[in-house]
């Protein structure tokens, strides 16, 4: 496997472990203490950058998160199927993202500034009809 897409996976581990412990409310501190480990290497694990996470210290939090090393690969593997590969390698092309949403916000602007005028327009021709009629 390429270094790249290794450093994805474990990227991609990490993410799902770290979700794993928000969703059962475990701050990663009380792990640490669990685990007898000192207080941060948890954070440090999961963190940007970090050392690889090793196999027994992701099977030791996953036991204290109540957790089978199956359901968490699976969910791991159903994560990373729901994604899909990038195109072209690359996780997203941020240059057309800000412009996609840079064009959005420009459309949603013009119309909200379009919307009082319209209504302004039809309250006036009300009140002129009203005072021909």
């Amino acid at each position: 496997m390429p270094r790249r897409r290794l450093d994805d996976r474990l990227d991609a581990c990490r993410c799902r472990l770290r979700g794993l412990l928000a969703e059962r409310r475990l701050p990663l501190r009380a792990v640490d203490r669990r685990l007898g480990w000192r207080p941060g290497h948890l954070s440090r694990l999961l963190g940007p950058g970090s050392p690889e996470l090793k196999l027994g210290e992701l099977l030791a939090v996953l036991e204290v998160a109540g957790c089978s090393a199956a359901a968490f690969f699976g969910a791991l593997e159903r994560d990373q199927a729901s994604v899909g590969p990038a195109p072209s390698g690359t996780a997203i092309d941020l240059a057309d993202l800000l412009d996609r949403v840079a064009a959005a916000v420009r459309h949603e602007l013009a119309a909200a500034r379009a919307r009082p005028a319209a209504a302004a327009a039809n309250h006036a021709w009300a009140i002129h009809d009203d005072a021909l009629g």
